[in-house]
């Protein structure tokens, strides 16, 4: 339907497809998944939609998968995914962001195919969709920051994400800063991640200084 028809919900446009000018979004019903109706009628598996602006229909694009039947309340708690972000590469692929209870959609090859222990409800990931709705790749990750813009990609469609370790961590060699600021009473601190275009990656850097963000 259209997107006024979702009257009770909170409308989340991620990006614009820059060669179509279709808008890729997600919704939820106030933030809140509730009980017991929420496997039925409520965006809780990472629903994607696009919706166009010309004839202004929006139609589903991506769903991520879950089991079928879905088992009863509250173990379908365990395959909630929620998407937090989303960007364009360069050839039209959706770079998606988010978190999940389910530790079985990772794909081979790539940074984690197993969820990694987090301080949140949920594993992080990022997955890889091309223009046609399939699902290239798909890693857990370390805790990704929400409410920020951290996301980016490159012209290279290079990956660029913003997660949260702890200061104590010891990121691989080929880092800028490959400790926390242990100086700091902040214990989680922020790394920059670059991955590649096919979700592997390439090197992490602590850069929070003197409580800094």
């Amino acid at each position: 339907g259209k997107i006024s028809s979702i009257e009770s919900g909170a409308i989340r446009i991620f990006d614009v497809n820059k060669n179509t000018n279709e808008l890729y979004l997600s919704y939820e019903i106030n933030g809140i998944i509730p009980f017991p109706t929420a496997p039925l009628t409520y965006n809780v598996f990472g629903e994607i939609y696009v919706h166009n602006t010309l004839n202004t229909t929006t139609k589903l694009f991506y769903k991520f998968p879950h089991p079928t039947p879905l088992p009863p309340y509250p173990l379908w708690q365990e395959y909630v995914v929620r998407v937090e972000n989303i960007k364009f590469d360069n050839s039209e692929n959706l770079i998606v962001y988010g978190r999940t209870h389910n530790a079985n959609l990772a794909t081979f090859g790539t940074y984690s195919q197993v969820p990694i222990s987090t301080s949140f409800t949920g594993y992080s990931f990022i997955a890889k969709i091309n223009r046609s709705g399939q699902l290239l790749w798909f890693t857990y990750f370390h805790d990704l920051a929400q409410n920020a813009s951290s996301l980016a990609i490159d012209k290279n469609n290079n990956i660029y994400v913003l997660s949260l370790r702890d200061k104590n961590g010891v990121l691989s060699s080929n880092s800028f800063q490959n400790t926390g600021d242990l100086s700091s009473n902040i214990n989680y601190q922020e790394v920059i991640s670059k991955l590649d275009t096919n979700g592997n990656h390439v090197w992490s850097t602590f850069y929070f200084k003197d409580d800094s963000q």
